[in-house]
């Protein structure tokens, strides 16, 4: 009885060992292989006059000395757009290229007809747990809207929008405060203003109809009631948005949201 109770025993840790070092082999081709497409899309990256380092504020930016007051408007300028050519010859669906220093986040920006295609698909059209960086499909491509939404995975590697958690520290959040979008002929400089954890059909953070005056007042008397971490920003009607969106990988299912402002790269 004890020596079939000792094989049974060890038939079961067994098929265990053998189950967890596959789930542990499968989880790290996944990371290797979006690594390796990560790698080959950095040679292609947007060349720019001058990115923002470490989330440190820099005269030109298109963000005032004083980095609480972030400067008005969205200009032409700033972008090297010979990059699109490559990467579009890889994936038309190309728009842009999104840039967060201090983060992983350093990823080109895919669009599709739906939410769905790029969830798990990567740029260069293969299937992928790490999908891609994507624009949600009820935006404009041109990030033209009140608030354009973008939608990564929280890989726990750090890869994708794994790192966007890293704003919901204080430090972190008061030392990194802008980031890039280059878009084909133009680039803005990402005044980031809050950090937030909200349901995945939150109506005011995942709305993408553009704001009137009082709207946009609503809107952000809401975030900031809600944000884990807020810093001031000047919004009227005719400013624009992004909404970085990724889950949190914990209970509820709720979704990491980090907001920020588009400015005039100059």
């Amino acid at each position: 009885m004890k020596k079939r109770l000792f094989w049974s025993l060890t038939v079961i840790l067994s098929i265990v060992f053998i189950y967890s070092g596959s789930q542990v082999y499968r989880a790290l081709d996944v990371y290797g292989s979006e690594e390796n497409t990560h790698s080959a899309l950095l040679g292609m990256k947007p060349a720019m006059g001058e990115t923002p380092a470490d989330g440190a504020d820099k005269s030109g930016m298109g963000v005032a000395n004083d980095a609480d007051k972030p400067g008005m408007g969205v200009a032409n300028g700033g972008a090297d757009n010979g990059w699109i050519a490559g990467i579009k010859a890889i994936n038309p669906d190309t728009v842009g290229w999104i840039t967060i220093p201090g983060t992983k986040v350093d990823y080109p920006i895919v669009m599709s007809r739906d939410n769905e295609e790029y969830l798990h698909t990567d740029i260069y059209g293969n299937k992928s747990p790490s999908g891609s960086i994507f624009v949600d499909c009820a935006c404009d491509g041109d990030f033209g809207g009140f608030n354009t939404i973008i939608y990564g995975h929280h890989m726990n590697n750090g890869s994708m929008f794994g790192t966007i958690k890293y704003f919901r520290d204080k430090t972190f959040f008061d030392a990194n405060r802008t980031g890039t979008v280059t878009l084909p002929d133009r680039a803005f400089t990402l005044y980031i203003f809050a950090f937030l954890s909200v349901e995945p059909g939150d109506p005011v953070i995942y709305d993408t109809i553009s704001a009137d005056g009082e709207g946009v007042s609503e809107y952000i008397a809401y975030v900031k009631a809600r944000a884990e971490r807020f810093r001031d920003v000047d919004l009227s009607a005719s400013d624009h948005i992004v909404t970085l969106s990724t889950c949190t990988n914990g209970p509820g299912d709720k979704r990491m949201a980090l907001l920020a402002k588009l400015c005039a790269f100059d």
